[in-house]
């Protein structure tokens, strides 16, 4: 009886093991899928921009984000901001798709409006063609670059 009641325990501690070591292989492979997608979207300059810091309150630019910009989580780390305003070294994609001002996959254009040290947004378009893809080419004097980290 002891002897059967030692192999049932063996038996349950090898499935937990097994299961435990498939479940974190799983979530291994869907944290790596997404840092794959977060890659991409950290070397496309067009979705890592932020309003240059000290622009004048009231100073008002639009911005183009392609649909290539998302998905949204990927900017957890680079829009801080609360109520629709952000601080002004926030990614101004990432605040659009994190405020529903852009949808993921879609791409759209925004209206940035410049506050003190912050800045807000207002969707433009959810739908944009090749014409108005122009506009969205901020001047270097609005809009810098982010590095990525």
């Amino acid at each position: 009886k002891e002897a059967a009641v030692a192999k049932l325990s063996c038996l349950t501690g090898l499935t937990a093991f097994g299961c435990h070591f498939f479940l974190a292989i799983a979530v291994m492979g869907w944290l790596h899928r997404g840092s794959r997608l977060c890659a991409e979207v950290y070397e496309n300059p067009q979705c890592m921009r932020r309003p240059r810091p000290g622009l004048p309150v009231g100073v008002q630019f639009m911005v183009f984000c392609s649909e290539e910009c998302g998905p949204a989580r990927c900017y957890d780390h680079y829009v801080a901001g609360v109520s629709g305003m952000y601080n002004e070294y926030s990614l101004i994609c990432g605040a659009a798709l994190q405020s529903g001002a852009v949808q993921e996959g879609h791409g759209g254009v925004v209206l940035v409006t410049m506050l003190e040290k912050q800045f807000t947004l207002q969707p433009i378009s959810d739908v944009v063609d090749q014409n108005i893809m122009a506009l969205g080419t901020t001047p270097a004097t609005l809009c810098i670059p982010s590095r990525t980290i």
